[in-house]
This record gives structure tokens, C-alpha cells and sequence, in this order.
């Protein structure tokens, strides 16, 4: 995440990327995408962290059957800010 900050490479999201190719949106030339396969926990205590301390977003990609599971959407609603879903 340094690396990126250091280099000026700031985070975008899967819609803005959708929206560029599809001409709606302009995107920074030095972008990336962020994703994390799964909901596992140590996204929210490791990774989050570290992306707020940057500004950076990302994309959690959670699976299905856990999709709509209490203990998922707790850490997820305290998330939403900086942190997209999208299911498997």
C-alpha cells in the first residue's frame, strides 16, 4: 500500500472501472482495483486498517451462502465507506 502511495496510484472500484470501458467516466491514468477473494475476517482487521490509512478502496468478494449471514454484515456496515461487496 506504501508502494502505491508513494507512486501516486490511487484506488478505484469495479464500477469505475465498468463505467470507463463503457465511456460514462474518466479514470486516473495510475489507477488499480483491490480485491479480496472471500470474507474472511483478517480483511477487516488487517487490510481495512491499512486502506483507510491511505484513502484507498476496495472489493470484498463474499460467498454466496455468506452472503446474507448476521455475522458478515455486522463488520461489513461498519465498512461500507471505503469497502465494496460483490458475491461470487
Amino acid at each position: 500500500m506504501e508502494f502505491l502511495a508513494t507512486n501516486n496510484i490511487q484506488t478505484i472500484t469495479h464500477e469505475d472501472f465498468i463505467d470507463f470501458k463503457n465511456g460514462k467516466k474518466d479514470i486516473p491514468a495510475r489507477s488499480v482495483m483491490i480485491d479480496f477473494d472471500d470474507n474472511r475476517m483478517s480483511v477487516f482487521e488487517n487490510a481495512w486498517p491499512i486502506m483507510t490509512k491511505f484513502g484507498y478502496i476496495g472489493t470484498v468478494f463474499v460467498t454466496s451462502d455468506l452472503a446474507d449471514s448476521i455475522e458478515l454484515s455486522q463488520p461489513l456496515l461498519q465498512l461500507v465507506v471505503s469497502v465494496e461487496t460483490a458475491r461470487h
